[in-house]
């Protein structure tokens, strides 16, 4: 009976002891003040502008984890003249 009880003890300290975790993109998103049209990004790349952008930072996902995850979902968005960039966390 003892060996329950420690048994129950030690899952309950193990699953109230794990991190938050999510996987965390980089994402672009044009504004609608963009310089930058669709359609060159058509010619140029066979796709708009923003799908191009978000494929190319697609290769900085990473999961962050306890605070570093609070960092990166506290984050400001980066807003140039035409362009925002955030990380989008799931």
């Amino acid at each position: 009976m003892k060996k329950y009880l420690l048994l129950i003890a030690l899952g309950g300290v193990l699953l109230t002891s794990c991190e938050k975790c999510k996987d965390c993109e980089v994402k672009v998103e044009f504004l609608s003040t963009s310089t930058l049209s669709n359609a060159d990004c058509q010619l140029v790349y066979g796709m708009d502008c923003e799908a191009y952008f978000n494929s190319i930072y697609a290769a900085s996902a990473q999961e962050f984890c306890g605070e570093d995850l609070e960092a990166a979902e506290e984050t400001a968005d980066v807003t140039t003249g035409d362009v925002r960039v955030y990380w989008d966390c799931k």
